[in-house]
């Protein structure tokens, strides 16, 4: 365990110089060898040139290993390979959590070394120096501040920073542009009536973070391993699980677009582009060569819903391994998913903390996103409390892990609108609105029977936190779960495209 403890360690060591700065008030000699002789090379770098090693620990590898025996270089050598990818994904890497992990470590350390030297000497009867030692003992803990000056320009630069590392990732299009970037110790969720698509939303949001570059933990109480498998790469594959006649995709055009009556210059010189006349489908597209959609017009606009024949095989085994070649290992890389499942209420919020600690301490797996699907069918600590108690005190936790363990969590809730079939607002949540106190920045997912049809999702902002926002506007979200996808395209009623 503690080599995965100082693998994290030195990894910040080599690519962060906040990690530097912060550490090395409370460094303390780590315990494999190799890796407190890496530490060194660290902390000597940093002191001459005020910055991370980075890609230039290979040079001090070079010049320090003539002075290694023969074993110690090929240690250290595996060592620097094996967390090579850590050093080009530095920007992602989560220094706080990974600071407050080596202050712990530390601690460890230090009692352990202080708990040797009081049994010797208590064993030799040196009770005076023994004492001694307890009352010179120095607890190993980063520099605090009680409190800060708003008004200090560094307090002021650090605030505004784009380059923080707590930033995460974005949703595309529309969506994106409303809400923002996600980041750590956020709280994010969905609300939406039962069968809505929840989980597809909330499998989406942990591949966004994975093709980012960050690792992923995905809880699972509702779906099987199998089913999780299959809806990835679906997804990744963009095809159905079974065989369409006509498989339609919706795409947003220009209603003027498609029935070639828009007066604009450069869309003139296009007619045939739609031709009642044709023996195709209402409203759906005839994509013919050198026709372009248009989203561009803000005064001539006119919104609509258009569909487009594709043509796409039946997910199989074969096209799924042949496209996972590609993919892992290279954009969506190795050893950064994590998928766990467990029944329907068969699990507790200290469950998940525990199973996470044993993927850091025995894998040095520490996840940047946290995705549960879903909240409420995690089982309370305490089931004598009332339910909405028990349902707080989840939900509670759920933004505790996010600000302790410094990253994001996702997760998901019903609503209690599925009998009036109503659009989702503020206070329609079920048994509990201190699930939308808890989150950060929370969505709720609205589509009407027909709208399903058309394959139109209306996503809501119900809460943000750090920005200001309009709950009587909505996005409209195309998407296909017929090929795995909750999200093609997306659009704000009287805005961007």
């Amino acid at each position: 365990m503690n080599a995965k403890i100082e693998k994290n360690i030195i990894t910040g060591m080599i690519i962060s110089d906040e990690f530097l700065l912060g550490i090395q008030h409370i460094y303390h000699p780590l315990q494999v060898p190799f890796a407190r002789e890496v530490a060194k090379w660290c902390m000597d770098y940093y002191a001459q040139y005020k910055k991370h090693p980075g890609e230039h620990i290979e040079d001090l590898f070079l010049a320090n290993k003539d002075r290694m025996t023969e074993e110690e270089e090929e240690l250290t050598s595996t060592f620097l390979e094996h967390i090579s990818e850590e050093y080009e994904r530095g920007d992602k890497f989560n220094v706080n959590y990974i600071l407050d992990s080596a202050e712990k470590y530390f601690r460890t350390l230090s009692l352990q070394e202080l708990s040797k030297k009081l049994s010797t000497n208590i064993t030799k009867g040196n009770i005076d120096k023994a004492e001694g030692m307890v009352k010179t003992f120095e607890r190993v803990a980063r520099p605090q501040t009680e409190g800060i000056n708003p008004f200090e320009e560094e307090v002021i630069k650090r605030a505004f920073a784009t380059d923080s590392g707590d930033e995460l990732f974005k949703f595309p299009g529309a969506l994106g542009d409303i809400v923002g970037h996600f980041e750590r110790e956020h709280l994010v969720s969905f609300v939406g009536v039962g069968g809505i698509g929840k989980s597809w939303w909330l499998m989406w949001m942990a591949l966004l973070g994975l093709s980012e570059g960050y690792k992923v933990v995905y809880v699972s109480l509702e779906m099987s391993q199998k089913q999780m498998v299959k809806r990835i790469h679906q997804y990744i594959n963009a095809c159905p699980t079974k065989p369409y006649t006509d498989l339609l995709l919706p795409v947003f055009d220009c209603d003027r677009n498609q029935r070639d009556c828009c007066e604009r210059e450069e869309r003139k010189g296009r007619k045939g582009i739609y031709d009642e006349n044709e023996e195709v489908e209402k409203f759906v597209m005839v994509m013919r060569r050198g026709y372009k959609i248009c989203l561009e017009c803000q005064e001539d606009y006119k919104h609509a819903i258009w569909y487009r024949k594709v043509d796409r095989p039946v997910l199989s085994e074969e096209m799924v391994l042949e496209k996972n070649k590609a993919v892992y290992g290279g954009l969506l890389r190795k050893n950064r998913f994590r998928f766990i499942k467990y029944p329907s209420k068969g699990a507790k919020m200290d469950d998940l903390k525990v199973h996470l600690q044993n993927i850091e301490n025995f894998e040095g797996f520490i996840p940047d996103i946290i995705v549960t699907d879903m909240a409420d069918k995690f089982s309370p600590e305490d089931n004598r409390q009332d339910m909405r108690h028990q349902v707080d005190e989840i939900w509670g936790a759920h933004k505790a892990m996010a600000q302790e363990r410094k990253c994001l969590v996702v997760t998901a809730s019903q609503s209690n609108t599925m009998r009036t079939e109503k659009d989702i607002r503020q206070g329609d949540w079920k048994e509990s609105v201190g699930k939308i106190q808890e989150s950060d920045i929370s969505f709720a997912l609205n589509q009407k029977p027909e709208e399903k049809k058309r394959g139109l999702m209306r996503v809501k902002v119900l809460k943000q936190r750090d920005d200001d926002f309009d709950l009587t506007s909505q996005i409209h979200v195309l998407m296909s779960y017929k090929i795995g996808r909750p999200y093609l395209k997306s659009y704000m009623e009287g805005g961007k495209r």
